[in-house]
């Protein structure tokens, strides 16, 4: 949806992007600006044929997507809010779904869990976030000069604006996982932006260790994403968190007690 509105765009919704351009950053990327506009279901021909195409080859199994769930059944990848889709996967369940659609030919698997953060890379040789233009989000280099270069645009700045782009180990009971969080997610589960934790860096390393060790240890509902790309010539999966949110153990009692509910009419 355009930024700022209320709308959600589900698996299956048509998005029409004027003045955007195309990029290949984690995987494949439509890159706006201020010229940029966007509607969400848009009432013309092409989008009415568009979504009744998808939803013919989604029926026949060709649709490049699939979206998995655990015990709770159907479809965690649906566009709902977390809170409201009723599955959960576990992280082994995770893994085997992903392995199961990516070789069935999807080329996205989409998938919830509930899982705790316990890792975070970081240190010397780690980044966690890159310097961006405040413009199109592309990577800003510096110069001789003391300003900060965006080869995109063309335009220069004087500061970056930093963007997350974490590596975190989730696990559950069942299993772990390495997934890629990128700076809108990065940012609910640090509690800070990553020009925080820069400044932290830069002036307050100690600070910036308590952070760190403060978002280790927590519990979250995620939309992971899996993805098959290549990596020094050779094929790898990536999980990316698409959605993420803190747990509310009310809900989450009462997902349990769903599935609980289900798993005994199933006997």
């Amino acid at each position: 949806a355009a930024e700022g509105g209320t709308d959600v765009a589900g698996v299956g919704s048509v998005l029409l992007c004027r003045n955007v351009r195309r990029g290949d950053f984690n995987g494949i990327c439509l890159d706006g600006g201020r010229s940029s506009s966007y509607n969400l279901q848009p009432e013309i021909e092409r989008a009415a044929a568009l979504k009744q195409w998808y939803h013919e080859e989604l029926e026949t199994g060709k649709a490049d997507i699939v979206s998995v769930g655990g015990a709770g059944g159907g479809a965690g990848g649906n566009g709902a809010s977390l809170e409201a889709t009723m599955d959960r996967c576990t992280i082994s369940e995770v893994l085997e779904n992903t392995t199961s659609g990516l070789n069935s030919g999807k080329n996205v698997v989409v998938s919830v869990a509930r899982a705790r953060v316990t890792h975070i890379r970081s240190g010397e040789n780690v980044k966690m976030w890159y310097p961006s233009c405040p413009g199109d989000k592309k990577k800003l280099h510096e110069t001789g000069t003391g300003v900060w270069r965006c080869e995109a645009c063309e335009k220069e700045y004087e500061q970056p604006l930093n963007r997350f782009i974490l590596s975190l180990r989730v696990a559950d009971s069942t299993g772990e996982q390495f997934i890629s969080v990128f700076d809108e997610h990065g940012k609910v589960m640090m509690g800070c932006s990553a020009d925080e934790m820069s400044e932290m860096e830069r002036n307050e390393p100690w600070k910036l260790a308590q952070v760190l060790s403060g978002a280790e240890g927590k519990l979250w509902l995620m939309r992971l994403r899996a993805k098959e790309d290549m990596y020094k010539e050779e094929k790898r999966i990536r999980f990316t968190a698409v959605d993420v949110r803190p747990v509310d153990y009310a809900s989450e009692s009462k997902v349990l007690l769903e599935q609980i509910k289900a798993y005994e009419t199933s006997k």
